[in-house]
């Protein structure tokens, strides 16, 4: 009998036109580890939640941003990480790219994850371009909601 896990690892969410899916599939495996991530675009009061996909501790880190109203968010953790030296950067995967985070989170994130769970967290460092000034003000109005949610 073989084993079926009782999760599932959640996919990227599909906001891309057909033809950026068609570009995307057509990609190999040594040129998606050369993509840069992109975030999508916030709505107003919206907010993106990272989830964790499960892995033990010597794989790498999958996960994936999706967008949610900050009133209707699904339950998720709450995780400031702007600390440490901004020099020592890891890589992780975030929607099939890599994403260069603190060494710290990296951390934090192989100790969080489960091999069996798919955790929801909001984490400034990642849930927020913090290359988009406009964007970052924006979050920032809405950090209370954010703690409280």
């Amino acid at each position: 009998m073989a084993f079926k896990p009782d999760y599932e690892v959640l996919p990227p969410s599909n906001s891309e036109s057909d033809d950026g899916l068609a570009e995307r599939d057509s990609l190999t495996i040594s040129a998606t580890s050369e993509r840069k991530y992109e975030y999508r675009t916030l709505g107003p009061n919206e907010v993106r939640l990272l989830i964790l996909n499960p892995g033990l501790a010597d794989e790498p880190i999958e996960c994936f941003l999706e967008h949610y109203s900050v009133n209707q968010a699904k339950k998720y953790q709450a995780l400031s990480y702007a600390w440490g030296d901004p020099r020592d950067v890891s890589s992780i995967q975030v929607d099939g790219c890599p994403f260069q985070v603190s060494r710290n989170l990296k951390d934090f994130l192989v100790s969080y994850r489960t091999n069996n769970t798919c955790p929801v967290l909001w984490i400034d460092a990642v849930c927020i371009n913090q290359h988009d000034i406009l964007e970052r003000n924006a979050q920032i109005r809405l950090m209370k909601r954010i703690y409280e949610g």
